[in-house]
């Protein structure tokens, strides 16, 4: 488990606006990136513990930061609710992975040890020399007097070199303040970190040479020298320069004229009528989530007919947003890692699992160009019917995490009327026995399917078994607490299944072969576990299938319901399917790159050939070569005729409006009525809620 701080030990400071060199956003830059996602593919937890005030502001100005200037490291963090808590009466704020705590960053740290049966090894990364001794001295106070030894290490990254060296990237510390690294009563500190008492003189000697005569005084009346004098002028000049477009949009404000008065004591009135308007507003989407309504093909998704736009919960995936439009439903992703997602996802098809189809649009498209308008209309269209919590919330999350990686945009059909494994609760006894149900069979073979190519991908997320985890039989022993056990489970929530169409279909999936993010002895620890349950899947009797109890202990702790010996053999005989089609999924895979890299997107190019497809290739000739080995007990599978992940909206459009049936018949009477008035008859509902930030629309 790594922990870091957030200031100037993950970032760099505080980066001038508009940055976009990574090294000067980024303590590290790129080798700190590299480092992070290294660990991240091999599953270690990675959280931030600030040094902020403890409160719920402080964990969404992180977030803020992860979003925006900080961007780059967003992908490696897990977001959450930002709530308040006490550990031991300690006050802290946390949200996901992210932790407020001022200086008390030891019960911090207690407080996520005590998320781990057993804790794993614990490294922790602070610039401040305080911080990272009484993390070390001090952590073991704040657990349980009987919670078992803990093994850490805390660093202290020293930014010396960093602030006072011969390329100096970092701007240097103030030794004159209480929490400087080098004050006195950090002597004794810094000597455990290796610094001696001469070498702390010698530093801080450094350091007041370097800022000293950083700002010199005139007396009144002096005349500016002629260089101060230019410099002056040409900050002027420039700060004049920077004022134009603000001073343009102030004054159109101003050329309007002062709002009338309002009429005496009729405030309430129009504050009551704002929030009845607001109210209805709202309720044309009320119980009628973008998820609910049929998907729309993306070979004709009409991106300029977007009525509804929605975020997924605070907490879940990062970079997600659901739209609908006069098609059908679609979900639309932005993230640093698209190339894992689309490589990853066209291997599963091409292998015979369900997935929703993908495509990709790049920056400059026409497609990409529509995506982004039609969303910042849907936000204007929001706020005239007087929704400003709604409108605004496209804006600053929906628009902004398709703007914030400049890059492209992985754009899916939506898998409709789905629940996650994890929310089928008692459904499981139906959807996944045998017999069952007409889809079980295609249900449990393909779970099997996921699991076994999950593992040829390297991609460890999905499904939690000895497969990808060596103590995975002791801790399932261990586990006595419902959080231990669902620990154990993965993440159920990229296993969407539904009662028609295909009856379940994989979400989110990744190729996790990064050239430069693994070693070779992981790598190699990685493919003997596989092949070994290779071994297992192909000797295991199908009336007693050993190596998918995993799966049983998964379903019965997210859903209650014990599967049966058949349902595991289904399970079984899937993976064994999967197997077979890993060498032409390879290949598709490989066709999928190429034509990536001809599309010369540069950053499109650089993301796919990080792929390493030639250790996926090894993989397969390995997994090939086991198979042959057990030819005896194993007969080819006929072959796979794939099927799409959803039921085609297609049909004639509704007259006038020029919308699906399917969709239109699932709109509430008001919102149809609300989009025939807009977008037939030209009626606006109004003007815009959310006074002068609206007021940026040309011509409103």
């Amino acid at each position: 488990m790594f922990i870091f701080d957030f200031d100037r030990t993950l970032t760099n400071g505080i980066s001038s606006p508009g940055e976009t060199n990574l090294s000067m956003l980024v303590r590290g830059g790129s080798s700190t990136i590299t480092s992070l996602s290294r660990a991240q593919s091999l599953g270690c937890p990675l959280y931030i513990i600030t040094a902020r005030r403890p409160s719920a502001l402080t964990v969404e100005q992180i977030n803020a930061s992860l979003d925006n200037a900080q961007s780059a490291l967003s992908p490696f963090f897990l977001r959450g609710p930002a709530t308040t808590l006490n550990h031991n009466e300690i006050p802290l704020a946390r949200g996901g992975h992210i932790y407020a705590a001022d200086y008390q960053k030891a019960a911090a740290l207690a407080h996520i040890i005590g998320d781990y049966r057993p804790p794993p090894s614990i490294y922790f990364f602070d610039d401040v020399v305080v911080n990272s001794y009484i993390v070390a001295t001090t952590t073991s106070k704040h657990l349980p007097p009987k919670h078992p030894p803990i093994s850490l290490t805390s660093f202290w990254w020293d930014s010396f070199e960093e602030e006072a060296g011969p390329d100096p990237t970092m701007t240097p510390s103030h030794t004159a303040t209480t929490d400087s690294n080098y004050a006195d009563h950090a002597r004794h500190m810094l000597a455990a970190f290796g610094v001696t008492a001469s070498e702390c003189d010698e530093r801080i000697e450094l350091y007041r040479s370097i800022t000293k005569g950083s700002r010199s005084t005139r007396r009144a009346g002096e005349a500016l020298k002629e260089d101060e004098l230019a410099r002056v002028k040409a900050a002027s000049k420039e700060v004049r320069a920077n004022m134009g477009p603000l001073e343009s949009v102030l004054g159109a404000r101003f050329a309007r004229g002062p709002r009338p008065p309002p009429p005496s004591n009729d405030w309430r009135a129009k504050a009551a009528a704002d929030k009845s308007r607001a109210a209805a507003a709202k309720a044309l989407f009320r119980d009628r989530p973008v998820s609910s309504l049929p998907p729309g093909l993306l070979s004709d998704p009409r991106w300029e007919t977007m009525f509804q736009v929605e975020s997924p919960d605070e907490g879940t995936t990062g970079g997600l947003t659901f739209v609908a439009t006069l098609s059908g439903a679609f979900a639309i992703k932005s993230a640093n890692d698209l190339a894992e997602e689309y490589i990853g996802t066209h291997f599963l098809h091409a292998a015979g699992v369900p997935t929703p189809a993908v495509i990709m649009t790049f920056p400059g498209d026409e497609e990409h160009a529509c995506i982004l308008k039609a969303v910042e209309e849907v936000a204007k269209q929001y706020s005239r019917r007087g929704d400003a919590e709604g409108a605004t919330s496209i804006m600053m999350h929906g628009l902004t995490s398709m703007r914030k990686f400049d890059g492209p945009l992985l754009l899916m059909e939506l898998v409709p009327a789905a629940s996650t494994l994890n929310q089928i609760g008692g459904r499981a006894s139906i959807f996944l026995e045998p017999d069952m149900d007409p889809l079980s069979r295609t249900r449990l073979e393909s779970i099997g399917r996921m699991w076994i190519l999950d593992t040829v991908l390297n991609f460890r997320d999905r499904f939690t078994s000895r497969i990808n985890y060596s103590e995975y039989d002791a801790a399932v022993v261990a586990a006595e607490s419902e959080e231990d056990k669902v620990a154990l489970t993965g993440n159920c929530d990229n296993v969407l299944i539904s009662e028609g169409g295909v009856g379940i279909v994989a979400v989110d999936s990744h190729v996790k072969l990064i050239i430069g993010s693994d070693n070779s002895d992981a790598r190699s620890r990685s493919l003997a576990m596989l092949l070994g349950s290779v071994s297992s899947l192909l000797a295991d009797e199908s009336s007693n299938p050993i190596s998918f109890d995993w799966l049983r202990f998964t379903v019965e702790v997210v859903s209650g319901h014990s599967l049966s010996d058949s349902a595991l053999e289904a399970a079984r005989i899937g993976a064994i399917k999967g197997l077979f089609a890993t060498s032409s999924a390879v290949s598709s895979a490989r066709a999928e790159i190429e034509k990536g890299i001809a599309n010369r997107n540069e950053k499109w190019t650089a993301s796919l050939l990080r792929i390493d497809i030639e250790a996926l290739s090894l993989v397969a000739k390995e997994v090939e070569s086991k198979l042959g080995e057990h030819c005896e007990v194993c007969v080819p599978p006929q072959p796979l005729d794939v099927p799409a992940a959803l039921e085609p909206n297609v049909g004639s459009t509704v007259e006038g409006i020029g919308a699906s049936p399917l969709l239109w018949a699932r709109l509430s009477d008001e919102l149809k009525e609300a989009l025939v008035n807009e977008r037939v008859l030209g009626i606006s509902p109004g003007p815009h809620s959310a006074g002068d930030f609206w007021y940026l629309e040309q011509g409103a």
